[in-house]
């Protein structure tokens, strides 16, 4: 028995062989034309090792399979390494596919000559690297994609008679979500499958089958629109008879910068059955020919209508001309009101309800029209306090944004400022309405920038302040201003009026 070990996740275990399993009777045949069988048992050339460290390899673990018949079961997403020497040239793994899909295959070895394939059930090869020896690393590295339809597979590592050494891979999945399950077997107009109009409908096409039939029926002449799209850079679509005439094909585009392949077309067709082919192009051309394809056939005159997102002020919205049947015809964009302001954030109290207009801007600087919101105000909008504009979008916005603007105290004036040896008497006018006291400040600066004093006068009965502990013979400059009082949020805020003229005296 041919001996080599499989290390699972980077742990050795002992694998395991598959006997009895049913093998197509072409199977070993058709591996054994893509690889040469070896019987050489050890060398001291460049790249093997010797049968002394085969033999210490083998103590620890067991073979993976060496043939279909004994391949070796391994499960999708996990990593595997493995030992190939001269004498038993072929390692193989079974794994399976629930549906169709892409399998990631990556993975790198230090052999010198080696490939990678991909045999169905039958034996038959359907998928093999384009390995690259990088010298400067004395590695081969893979990362490639391969589609595959529903079955059960065969993975082959396989060498040449000369070099030897281990490798390591690992076999991702994702399903390819199709429509019809895949096997391989709508490949022909008599096993096509049946589709309706003004449905998408998701196929794949794969490494091991280049060609998928559906099958319509039209109850009258009429026109029918084809569309699709694919990440496949050539792909045919074309539309039969029942008799097997083609009567018509696709026109495709490639978008290089979004790596869409798209075909929008129509035509008339008269009563009766008629297949969709799509097929790769690879004969033609030797881009990306598998993957996944999206198709519909619609057959109605598009009635559009537009369907609104509506913006918020956090995100534009947008307006789609959409018809019933899913397909659209231009999107427009509203953009989100973002930005209100109000004519005034702060008024003087006159006794006067105040009511601020609003603007609103959007996020590119467009105003929005007054007919896409309604603005309504706090109440007791003629009293000393804050007070709230709201703004609530309708139409094509929704949501709301809001701004606060105060009414201040009304300001006062100083009478007289006197001076005294090393301090100032203060007088102002009394404002008793609508003020809770007032602030008296004083600095040596004639502009206020800097070395500022200010004293707090609770009472709005008072007209007096005498200020001590001033610098004699130094000039001040003085000015008084009032305040309120009021309640917001809950907690006590002062709203003061603005500052009265400032008068300077020299103290004694």
């Amino acid at each position: 028995m041919k001996k080599r070990f499989l290390l699972m996740a980077t742990a050795i275990v002992t694998a395991f062989f598959v006997s009895g399993q049913p093998v197509a009777a072409n199977a070993e045949e058709s591996v054994k034309e893509s690889t040469e069988v070896i019987t050489e048992k050890g060398s001291s050339e460049e790249g093997q090792i010797t049968e002394e460290q085969r033999e210490s390899v083998n103590a620890e673990a067991k073979a993976a399979g060496d043939s279909i018949g004994s391949a070796t079961p391994i499960s999708l997403g996990t990593g595997y390494e493995g030992w190939i020497v001269s004498g038993n040239p072929k390692d193989f793994y079974q794994f399976t596919l629930s549906s169709s899909g892409r399998v990631q295959f990556t993975g790198s070895a230090n052999i010198k000559v080696v490939s990678f394939r991909i045999y169905n059930s039958a034996g038959k090869e359907v998928w093999a690297t384009k390995e690259k020896w990088e010298s400067a690393t004395q590695t081969i590295v893979m990362d490639e994609s391969i589609d595959l339809i529903k079955g059960t597979y065969y993975f082959a590592v396989l060498k040449d008679n000369t070099y030897s050494g281990n490798y390591n891979f690992r076999l991702g999945f994702s399903g390819a979500g199709e429509s019809f399950t895949e096997t391989g077997s709508n490949n022909t107009m008599a096993k096509g499958d049946a589709v309706t109009f003004n449905r998408s409908y998701k196929g794949q096409l794969a490494e091991n089958d280049d060609k998928d039939f559906y099958k319509f029926t039209l109850s009258s002449s009429r026109k029918v629109t084809f569309s699709a799209t694919t990440g496949m850079k050539d792909i045919h679509y074309r539309i039969y008879n029942a008799s097997g005439s083609e009567l018509w094909s696709a026109k495709t585009k490639w978008n290089s910068v979004t790596e869409i392949n798209s075909a929008s077309e129509a035509v008339t067709l008269s009563k009766g059955t008629y297949y969709l082919a799509v097929s790769q192009g690879r004969s033609s051309y030797t881009g990306i020919y598998t993957g996944t394809y999206t198709f519909k056939l619609s057959t109605h005159s598009h009635s559009y209508k537009n369907v609104v997102s509506k913006a918020t002020p956090s995100r534009n919205g947008k307006i789609v001309k959409k018809c019933s049947c899913g397909a659209t015809n231009g999107t427009s964009v509203i953009y989100a009101p973002k930005k209100m302001s109000v004519s005034a954030s702060k008024y003087t109290y006159n006794g006067k309800v105040r009511t601020p207009s609003v603007v609103v801007k959007d996020s590119k600087g467009r105003t929005v029209s007054r007919s896409n919101y309604k603005v309504t105000y706090s109440k007791g909008r003629k009293y000393v306090g804050r007070y709230t504009v709201k703004v609530t979008f309708k139409g094509n916005y929704s949501g709301s944004i809001s701004k606060k603007f105060d009414i201040v105290p009304k300001g006062t004036s100083l009478s007289k400022v006197s001076k005294g040896r090393k301090s100032l008497t203060v007088k102002w006018k009394k404002k008793s309405s609508q003020t809770s006291g007032y602030q008296v400040q004083y600095s040596t600066n004639s502009k206020f920038k800097k070395g500022n004093k200010t004293v707090t006068i609770k009472s709005n009965k008072s007209s007096v302040k005498k200020i001590t502990k001033l610098k004699a013979k130094k000039k001040y400059y003085v000015r008084v201003r009032t305040y309120k009082n009021v309640k917001i949020s809950g907690k006590t805020v002062k709203l003061y009026s603005g500052w009265s003229k400032a008068k300077a005296v020299r103290t004694k």
